[in-house]
């Protein structure tokens, strides 16, 4: 097994498991321990996980961007209900809508077959995938710089692409978030966010609610630039009333 396909294992095990032995870890893998040690140094360095004694743990590092395997496969019930309840209170017919590169946003397109003449943007290979076959929908994807293990692409070209367009709805998530800001990961990606926010009639952040109460790296947009904050379990009071008047958040 090459080292890329080991990662892609320990990720897939680790994430399900969240903390496990380097010895039980080398038996999932039928890898030597000498070779995991050496692979689990590059994920750490990665910011993927963390060792613990005789063992690793999945990294709760909010600075760290996962891998797009990893992201799609992480509180998936929560993100399926999420997607539901926008289906449920923004999507109809002959709509445009601009969807992020994030596994929450994906969710969503498995309900556009509902609805005819969509036009969608966005900058995701993987959402542009799982709309190839579907003929109500007109799928503009940008050109771009493809972002190291993810199906996002980044740079001046998206930047250009988007902002030739205006959309009906923004759907995008986000790596984390307070009350007093949204958070990315990553640079590139919160700026073409925040193209599409300036770029766009109604707003929707959609965030589960491992997302909440936390900071990352990047912040540049506001939760109450947001029309409507859609999540899966009601946020506390405090944080519901700090986005009134302009924000509104749906948890069912």
């Amino acid at each position: 097994m090459i080292p890329q396909e080991r990662y892609e294992k320990i990720k897939s095990i680790l994430t399900e498991e969240k903390t496990i032995s380097i010895k039980d870890l080398s038996k999932k893998i039928y890898s030597s321990e000498s070779t995991l040690r050496r692979d689990i140094n590059y994920l750490e360095s990665a910011g993927f996980l963390k060792k613990i004694r005789g063992g690793v743990t999945l990294s709760s590092n909010t600075n760290s961007e996962y891998s797009s395997f990893i992201r799609q496969n992480r509180n998936v019930d929560e993100k399926q209900y999420i997607a539901n309840l926008c289906d449920k209170y923004f999507l109809k017919d002959d709509l445009s809508i601009y969807l992020d590169d994030s596994s929450t946003t994906n969710y969503l397109t498995k309900y556009f077959k509902n609805y005819k003449q969509l036009v969608v943007l966005t900058n995701s290979i993987e959402i542009a995938k799982n709309l190839y076959d579907n003929s109500n929908v007109k799928c503009l994807l940008s050109g771009g710089t493809l972002k190291f293990n993810s199906y996002s692409l980044v740079g001046l070209q998206v930047y250009d692409f988007l902002k030739s367009f205006y959309a009906d709805y923004v759907f995008i998530s986000c790596k984390c978030l307070d009350n007093l800001n949204v958070y990315e990961a990553d640079n590139d990606l919160a700026e073409i966010k925040k193209i599409m926010l300036q770029n766009s009639s109604v707003k929707v952040l959609m965030a589960d609610s491992s997302k909440f109460y936390k900071k990352s790296f990047v912040s540049n947009y506001k939760p109450t630039q947001f029309d409507y904050i859609v999540t899966d379990k009601k946020p506390d009071d405090e944080f519901i009333k700090s986005l009134k008047p302009f924000t509104d958040v749906i948890w069912q």
